[in-house]
């Protein structure tokens, strides 16, 4: 690096390097590096010939002499320096340096000036009041986007290449080593991280094709008992807990048993990542790489059409039995809300695609989900209605009875009326509306879903534009449909209730479980069933009428 101070320098040096123009702004850094000369290329040669035993190893030392002297074509790295700025511009607090084409010849590189700070230089970090760990986290999902978006990547991401400016931006420096993926490998990248979180050691096994470490005439399967007796020891307790130096010490110690090819690219984009979780670790001894990088996958994962993206998506949320997985869609809503440029109306990509011919898959099965969550809410809404009412917790549990899986659904159940709350601006639908004596009849299901439609297509007119999707009449029969179907689990259950649970009676006052009074009937006699007691509850003031309704008969 040679900083030029004075208009004498800068003539003097123009001269020196054959530059016909004067460096016009002042305070500019010049970066000059030795041009390649003749026993660098001899040094290559003897490598690559005393590598012909491991024949594999030649293109990766292709791939690294090649970008090694890439590194020495000067308007080449202005050019890649562009070509980063344009595709990357849009990221938050990434910056790249303009280049002074008028000031750049072969042998020198005219950058923009950029005040700045080191990441390795604690100090001056602190002084600035600048977090390394923050700098590293946006550097992360920066080269995981280059990489996964564009492909198109910096591949020497080292602290010397890296500043961190007042303003809270960071700069990448240093455009001589670029890289790309290619489009394949990119999904295949993000479809084998969702086959390990599945732990499906098979399919991992088959992404070796589209990563290009296989030849497609060898058999992968023997491979699959390798990856897990590593990754299941290795996965204690999360992906994202685990160390990505360490994931890449011990797979290579799997893979090296096998006849493997690392391609050029891939052996770059480990570079890449190692050097920044080695950067985030010298700042915390805790720091998971992994962990940090998941928002930006399931950012993707939940917002990108991209078919190959959609079927991982599938993989993750679906279980081997095609049922949801609802705790991985909470989570990816959950993570993905944490990218850096997270935008809650890109989840309207992922309604089209649910409602569309192709999220049949995942459409039914969140259909089924959804009746159990709007089920269970109301169920417990009437109940703490009668409970209100009444002062009888037992008489609404017997009213109301409890479904198996009931009490886990519920605080999910809470959480979804209150983000519909929170969006519509309004309350639950009334329960009494819906459910007679805990049943909910056909009307109230239909209700129950005309109402969630006509709150939602006026709080969000988007909403309309789905409704006119073909598996959206699919969506409104299932819930409807699977609401019924519960309401009639709930009445044998009511019934059964009935027949195994008789109220103890004591003086003519009859009581529940815990000693709740239920009522008044003569000393002896059994308590009368649900359907034949519209106004038997006593509440506190006398008796309430309930409305229970005879559809259990």
């Amino acid at each position: 690096m040679v900083t030029v101070k004075t208009e004498e320098e800068h003539e003097v040096l123009c001269m020196l390097l054959h530059i016909s123009q004067p460096l016009t702004p002042v305070g500019l850094r010049l970066k000059g590096k030795p041009t390649c000369n003749r026993r660098t290329e001899e040094e290559h040669e003897v490598l690559c010939m005393l590598l012909q035993i491991s024949q594999p190893l030649v293109p990766l030392v292709d791939e690294f002499a090649m970008r090694l002297f890439g590194e020495l074509d000067y308007i080449q790295e202005g050019h890649s320096c562009e070509k980063f700025a344009k595709l990357y511009a849009h990221v938050p607090r990434i910056r790249a340096p303009g280049i002074h084409w008028s000031a750049t010849a072969s042998k020198v590189l005219c950058m923009e000036w950029i005040d700045g700070v080191k990441l390795t230089d604690k100090p001056k970090m602190d002084a600035a009041g600048l977090d390394i760990i923050d700098f590293v986290d946006i550097g992360i999902e920066c080269t995981l986007r280059q990489l996964l978006e564009h492909g198109y990547f910096h591949a020497d991401p080292h602290p010397g290449n890296l500043l961190a400016t007042t303003s809270g931006d960071l700069v990448y420096l240093d455009f001589g080593m670029m890289s790309e993926a290619p489009q394949g490998a990119r999904y295949a990248i993000i479809a084998h991280v969702v086959h390990l979180v599945n732990r499906d050691y098979q399919a991992m096994c088959r992404d070796y094709y589209k990563l290009e470490f296989m030849d497609p005439s060898v058999d992968t399967s023997p491979i699959a008992p390798a990856l897990a007796e590593f990754f299941d020891d290795a996965l204690g307790a999360s992906v994202s807990q685990l160390n990505f130096r360490a994931i890449v010490d011990g797979l290579g110690n799997v893979l090296f048993q096998y006849p493997f090819r690392v391609p050029a690219y891939y052996a770059l984009i480990l570079r890449s990542l190692t050097v920044l979780e080695g950067l985030a670790l010298s700042a915390d001894r805790g720091y998971k790489l992994l962990g940090r990088a998941y928002p930006y996958m399931a950012r993707r994962l939940l917002t990108d059409p991209a078919p190959q993206l959609r079927a991982s998506f599938e993989e993750l949320v679906l279980d081997q039995g095609g049922g949801l997985r609802w705790n991985r869609l909470e989570n990816l809503m959950e993570e993905s809300s944490k990218s850096m440029d997270y935008d809650p109306s890109q989840l309207w990509l992922l309604a089209d695609w649910l409602v569309g011919e192709s999220g049949k898959t995942v459409r039914k099965p969140l259909c089924h989900e959804l009746v159990r969550l709007l089920d269970t809410l109301v169920a417990d809404n009437v109940r703490r209605d009668i409970v209100q009412r009444t002062g009888n917790q037992w008489w609404a549990e017997r009213l109301v009875p409890i479904l198996p899986g009931d009490r886990e659904t519920l605080p999910r159940a809470r959480m979804l009326q209150n983000t519909l709350r929170r969006q519509l601006d309004t309350s639950a639908p009334e329960p009494q509306r819906i459910q007679s004596g805990g049943v909910t009849q056909p009307e109230g299901a239909r209700h129950l879903v005309d109402g969630l439609q006509s709150r939602l297509q006026a709080a969000m007119p988007r909403f309309q534009e789905l409704m006119n999707q073909p598996g959206a009449a699919e969506i409104r029969a299932e819930l409807t449909r699977g609401l019924v179907e519960r309401s009639i689990a709930r009445a044998i259950r009511l019934v059964f209730n009935q027949n195994q649970a008789t109220p103890q009676v004591q003086g003519g006052a009859v009581k529940g479980q815990g000693g709740w009074p239920i009522g008044t009937v003569p000393s002896g006699q059994r308590q009368p069933a649900p359907w034949q007691m519209q106004t038997a509850v006593p509440g506190p003031q006398g008796n309430v009428s309930l409305g229970v309704a005879t559809s259990a008969q």
